[in-house]
């Protein structure tokens, strides 16, 4: 089944370089460098419905005054999801392939929070195959 918890063991294995945490729930204060994975709605179903297209957004949060932290981490991240390989098997969910709903990882605001943290966001498109 394709859930924010596969998609999160998805990241792991691809070799995201900070923790992984489910945007389902509170996000946390710490740590500073954190990848925030959330469900959001896709473009539904596809191939007479045997396909599924949800989406994912990547929220990632850099270290304390280090403006560029984010943007490095959300570009690295950005790098891995686009250039893994496809198809391959996650859990029981095939994943056929992924991409950007729009465009680079951009700042989800122009002012740091009260911590002094840059956030960087993307939204990605995921085709699936679940067994019914």
């Amino acid at each position: 089944m394709w859930t924010t918890e596969t998609v999160m063991s998805w990241l792991t294995g691809l070799g995201v370089p900070v923790p992984i945490i489910n945007g389902t729930g509170t996000i946390p204060d710490m740590p500073d460098r954190i990848c925030v994975v959330t469900p959001i709605p896709g473009v539904g179903l596809a191939l007479e419905g045997a396909a599924d297209t949800p989406g994912f957004q990547v929220r990632i949060r850099g270290a304390q005054n280090q403006p560029d932290d984010a943007e490095n981490i959300a570009l690295d991240a950005d790098r891995r999801i686009l250039g893994a390989t496809f198809p391959t098997l996650v859990g029981t969910t095939q994943l056929v392939w992924v991409t950007r709903s729009g465009g680079r990882p951009a700042p989800l605001s122009a002012k740091p929070d009260d911590g002094g943290r840059t956030e960087f966001v993307c939204t990605y498109l995921a085709r699936i195959l679940e067994a019914p």
